[in-house]
């Protein structure tokens, strides 16, 4: 079985950059509902944008995760995945991966695929300009 929610982040590199000044800018993609929800994360840190997967359970899983980060600016391009097994608890945000790109106005796709006891989850999100 298969749990897809695609997600847009439309205008989120601007909108991060404008808050950029003032302080960190947080804004949480949130996946689907259910016993198992994932999330992608992006905020400024340093004058780049970090992104990260998340997971939110109600009962004790374990399982595999993969995040994918592609896209680019001005600066270049990127082309990052991470992977791995994982174990989380239910009430807690457990962070699966990290990724650091350039705030310069590029645009980014990130997707956190799940596998959890046969199932796969999957969030997506588009951070930057439509």
């Amino acid at each position: 079985m298969k749990h897809t929610t695609r997600l847009l982040l439309a205008g989120v590199a601007a909108a991060i950059a404008g808050v950029a000044v003032a302080g960190a800018a947080t804004t949480m993609v949130t996946g689907q509902d259910g016993p198992v929800r994932c999330e992608i994360e992006a905020d400024t840190v340093r004058g780049a944008t970090r992104l990260t997967g998340i997971v939110h359970t109600d009962t004790s899983i374990s399982g595999t995760y993969r995040f994918k980060v592609e896209g680019g600016g001005r600066a270049g391009r990127s082309n990052i995945s991470q992977g791995g097994a994982f174990a989380a608890e239910p009430g807690d945000a457990f962070r699966l991966g990290q990724v650091m790109v350039g705030n310069n106005g590029g645009v980014h796709d990130a997707t956190l695929e799940l596998n959890v006891m046969g199932t796969t989850y999957s969030c997506d999100a588009h951070i930057g300009a439509i």
